[in-house]
């Protein structure tokens, strides 16, 4: 239907893409994985002809494929109505339909005669009826269509992009993390209309319960973007298999640990028989001769076979190492009796900005609760994690953290205090602790899969998944007892969500968690799910 045959990408003289291949068959609904940066929206492009690859060819047999990007970078001069129709690929349609109509040539007519067959086959002629409907399904009012989408806010240019992708008629569809800055409601519109929908479809997104749902095939491009890996069985086959992996590999190092550890003592042996050989002394002249020879052959014979052994050590091959499971409850022995039983409460408070009141809240957090707070963008959910967190001062009302309460945050944007330093001193600026010394600091960090040989690297280097685990290790090394989490998945690959995920599971005392992330709520099965409707807990 649709082939991708041996593309290479170059970015800014960095291999992007070496020579990857991707067969998109009807009814094809693909989740497209890999780590951040390996060149999974570049593929996107490259198929939707928006960039030309270094080498190899897209085969399309008269396909109409749209592509519908994370964020509105471009064209943001239209209004929004004619924005959509850019996306769905009607609006130049109609610009070369209007520009054709106006000339008589012989050659004009044929080529009318096709872009009159792909107005119809988007849906140029339903389209305004069905806008209409797709405008309120999204939450986006009428008076937005004849706005010019750079004055939207980012609420409504991704809602905006959601009607794009909820009207489009395309034979292949190409998704680039559509759920990014959606909220609950969004993301289910979005799941229910891939579900009914007939198009065949490419999608990259790090919502694990969207491609458990949607999809029928899982196409995992290899971290050095050289090869893509097809798992026809959907998501849980593709979980399964690396889960596979992970123990085959883990054994496998196991494996080479312990024969590294065999052959080291026996050449420890061998190496002290050949030295305590040649130390020996003959207990007479007449022995001299005859024992000082041998002693030397066997000397000589055993230090030949310690050399030999340690020659075996050096051609080893040393696997893939398996990264440290993360966790985080090593780090909170002994903080029982420290904490009070109430961690925080609110009584009526609101904070009041932009001419918006957000509360009045009351609400009483106890010792180990599991919070999940969810709510459409913008209803108030981050301005009742900053009050619990002590990160805003309530407009009026009150807030009431218990004794020895230690809070720890991520935020959004994971946000680092220095960027450009260091990722140990950015440790020691977040840890703020004087009782813990630098030796234990870069312990931690060990396990959090930094070693010695990053302690230098700049922080502004990190990706979002290391950002975040550097985030914990302060958690870790401050012996939090309160960890508030604001949409902690957003921007991470799926391996990082997995760690983030294990840390949170393996947290021990008390969570506020905002999220849309359905898998995340379902692994920490919370104590309490809280939703924010109109700056008001619901």
């Amino acid at each position: 239907m649709l082939k991708a045959e041996n593309i290479r990408f170059d970015c800014q003289a960095e291999v992007v893409l070496r020579g990857v291949s991707l067969i998109i068959n009807p009814k094809d609904r693909i989740g497209l994985v890999g780590p951040n940066g390996v060149g999974k929206t570049t593929l996107l492009k490259v198929i939707a002809g928006e960039l030309k690859p270094i080498s190899g060819s897209i085969v399309n047999n008269g396909l109409l494929i749209g592509y519908l990007p994370q964020e509105i970078t471009e064209h943001q001069e239209l209004i929004a109505k004619d924005y959509v129709k850019k996306l769905t690929g009607l609006f130049d349609l109609e610009k070369e339909y209007d520009f054709l109509t106006t000339r008589a040539q012989e050659q004009s007519v044929e080529r009318l005669g096709v872009v009159l067959e792909k107005l119809d086959h988007l849906g140029y002629y339903t389209f305004d009826g069905r806008f209409e409907k797709v405008l309120r399904k999204v939450g986006l009012s009428p008076v937005v269509l004849d706005q010019i989408v750079s004055t939207l806010s980012g609420g409504e240019k991704r809602r905006l992009l959601l009607a794009a992708i909820l009207i489009s008629q395309f034979d292949v569809v190409l998704l680039d993390e559509p759920t990014n800055d959606l909220d609950l409601e969004g993301i289910k519109i979005l799941e229910g209309f891939l579900l009914r929908s007939k198009s065949t479809f490419l999608i990259v997104t790090h919502d694990r319960h969207l491609l458990r749902t949607i999809t029928n095939k899982i196409a995992d491009i290899s971290p050095n973007g050289d090869s893509i890996d097809i798992y026809s069985l959907g998501y849980d086959e593709y979980v399964a298999s690396r889960e596979a992996n992970r123990v085959s590999v883990a054994k496998e190092y196991e494996e080479y640990q312990e024969e590294k550890k065999r052959l080291k003592e026996v050449q420890k042996k061998l190496s002290k028989t050949s030295g305590r050989i040649a130390g020996n002394k003959a207990s007479s002249d007449s022995e001299k001769l005859g024992r000082n020879a041998a002693r030397e052959k066997a000397s000589t014979k055993y230090g030949a076979s310690a050399k030999a052994v340690s020659t075996r050590i050096l051609k080893l091959n040393e696997p893939q190492k398996p990264q440290n499971v993360i966790d985080l409850s090593f780090a909170f022995m002994g903080t029982n009796g420290l904490v009070s039983e109430t961690i925080v409460s609110l009584e009526s408070a609101t904070v009041v900005y932009d001419n918006k009141t957000i509360g009045p809240f009351n609400l009483r957090l106890k010792r180990r609760d599991k919070i999940v707070i969810t709510g459409s963008n913008g209803s108030g959910k981050t301005t009742l994690n900053n009050l619990l967190g002590g990160l805003v001062k309530p407009t009026s009302g009150l807030v009431n953290q218990g004794s020895g309460v230690v809070t720890g945050i991520i935020d959004q944007a994971k946000t680092l205090p220095a960027p450009k330093k260091t990722l140990l001193e950015n440790a020691k600026i977040l840890a703020q602790v004087g009782g813990i010394d630098e030796p234990e600091l870069r312990a931690i960090l060990s396990k959090f899969n930094f070693g010695e040989d990053r302690m230098e690297q700049l922080a502004s280097s990190l990706s979002p998944g290391e950002r975040t685990r550097l985030l914990l290790v302060a958690i870790v090394a401050r012996k939090t007892n309160f960890l508030l989490l604001d949409e902690p998945t957003n921007h991470l690959d799926i391996p990082a969500m997995e760690e983030l995920e294990q840390a949170i599971l393996s947290y021990p005392e008390t969570i506020v968690l905002v999220t849309h992330d359905r898998e995340l709520i379902e692994k920490i099965n919370p104590t309490h799910m809280l939703e924010v409707k109109n700056g008001r807990l619901k």
